[in-house]
């Protein structure tokens, strides 16, 4: 059995459809753990309209996404934890094809999917196809691609090795997950299916990508980077700082940029810096 944790806040217009999703996966042993992260809507009363046994919704006083996340993980009753966010989709396979490959790879930490952007009445934007099946090196993907493996819905996880990442970052509003994810790749086994079975709906209400982030409480401002152990990790974090410093650039955060910058100066250089900026612009 899998428990499915779903935080939620202000998700009102979302949340049902979400539950649906799972409620109509062709895998039925599963619980589903909504941690309701103190909403001033109507999302809690939504939830409580749908009867199910296996739904249980815990409600507590704001405290951000992570901290909804590592009470669910906590309450959570199953060995096994697929998240979903509170306005997101899935395949109705999802789940059978995850325990598929658990229960046929016992020694695996982690499982991930295929996946694609979708607006809120189910139009397929984007897809994220990595041709890749089975193990895989989350960093060296990355590299080979250009995006990352795991997303918050696609993110199928032993209950113990997420606890063994360190949680979710409760002092970090951008990149909280991505911290968990890279923690989770450094010490365990991911597996992937070449299947999309995961929906990210890019234009539903409050997503937290629509703001724009206090570098301070950034994941990539506190990369440790004397950490980093492989050329494929290399790679990844100064793409991803070098990402960041150009963002802020190109929305005027001048300062933001250099803060940044500033913080990591010796991991990427000037050159780099340039480098990056004039790539982007051609690409433009």
């Amino acid at each position: 059995m899998i428990s499915i944790v779903i935080p939620l806040y202000n998700k009102e217009l979302s949340i049902k459809n979400t539950i649906c999703t799972v409620l109509n996966q062709t895998y039925k042993s599963f619980e589903i753990v909504i941690v309701d992260d103190g909403s001033n809507d109507g999302s809690a009363n939504v939830v409580k309209d749908i009867s199910d046994s296996r739904i249980r919704l815990i409600q507590k006083k704001n405290g951000g996404v992570s901290s909804a996340r590592n009470v669910g993980i906590k309450e959570a009753s199953y060995d096994w934890i697929a998240f979903l966010d509170a306005d997101d989709l899935w395949h109705k396979d999802y789940l059978t094809k995850i325990v598929e490959i658990i229960n046929c790879n016992p020694e695996i930490d982690c499982v991930t999917t295929d996946y694609a952007t979708a607006n809120k009445y189910g139009k397929v934007i984007k897809e994220y196809v990595s041709n890749k099946r089975g193990l895989v090196n989350y960093f060296e993907a990355f590299k080979d691609l250009g995006w990352h493996i795991i997303n918050m819905s696609t993110f199928c996880v032993k209950k113990n090795a997420v606890i063994a990442s360190g949680m979710f970052p409760e002092n970090m509003t951008h990149g909280e997950d991505l911290e968990v994810f890279e923690n989770v790749a450094k010490n365990g086994e991911i597996w992937i299916i070449d299947e999309i079975l995961s929906f990210y709906v890019v234009d539903a209400e409050n997503r937290a990508m629509n703001s724009f982030p206090n570098v301070y409480k950034t994941q990539v401002y506190h990369i440790k980077t004397n950490c980093i152990n492989t050329s494929f990790e290399r790679y990844y974090y100064k793409t991803r700082i070098l990402m960041y410093v150009f963002n802020f650039f190109m929305h005027k955060k001048i300062h933001n940029a250099f803060v940044l910058f500033k913080k990591h100066y010796g991991f990427i250089s000037f050159i780099e810096l340039a480098g990056y900026f004039i790539k982007r612009f051609k690409e433009k």
